[in-house]
């Protein structure tokens, strides 16, 4: 039996690892909390001359537009002086194809640099395709020139039944010049997105 569509549902995902900052809601005060989330991990390393570039990075993240459509938004920030390292999104995607083929003809059209990997692999939480690629940064967001990114679309049974289907799109980037971490990075990704759950809120 098919799940019935609930357009009012929260997604949730387990970040796994420590020193994943979520980003505040959309409208909040995030000039605020870039300057106390900067000051409060410079404090936790001994690291206070990270500071300021650390609260600019953190601005950058909160303060971008593209919030606003994005469910889970958070940044991975290893130690003060490292900065913002990786980037993970999760939101829903409408207009999804429900046929899984269709699903991973659309994640060919990425844009990557070079040509991404892109498989068809369920996670628990449904249907699923992955893509891995390098791509360029779409703006100025402290993680260089080219990012590596893993991408998930998911579809939930109870999102992707009903006549207004909609998957869950998951993203995770970083900078490709950190080449020798990247598939563990990966690997992380993955494992987040194997942790999503979908329910309906009451």
């Amino acid at each position: 039996m098919s799940a019935a569509p609930h357009r009012d549902v929260d997604l949730g995902l387990d970040l796994l690892v420590d020193r994943w900052l979520p980003l505040p809601p959309p409208g909040s005060d995030v000039a605020g909390w870039a300057r106390d989330a900067a000051a409060e991990l410079s404090e936790i390393d001994g690291q206070p001359g990270a500071v300021g570039r650390l609260a600019e990075q953190l601005l950058l993240w909160a303060a971008d537009p593209a919030r606003a459509g994005q469910d889970v938004a958070a940044v991975l920030v290893p130690e003060a002086e490292v900065g913002v390292y990786a980037w993970l999104t999760a939101s829903r995607f409408p207009e999804t194809p429900t046929d899984v083929a269709e699903l991973a003809a659309l994640a060919g059209t990425v844009e990557h640099v070079g040509e991404a990997d892109v498989t068809t692999v369920p996670l628990p939480a449904g249907p699923a395709v992955r893509s891995r690629g390098i791509r360029a940064a779409a703006r100025e967001d402290g993680l260089g020139e080219l990012v590596e990114e893993v991408r998930w679309w998911v579809l939930p049974p109870l999102l992707a039944s009903g006549p207004d289907p909609e998957a869950v799109e998951i993203t995770m980037c970083w900078a490709s010049a950190g080449a020798h971490e990247a598939d563990d990075l990966a690997e992380l990704a993955d494992d987040i997105a194997a942790t999503l759950v979908v329910r309906p809120i009451e």
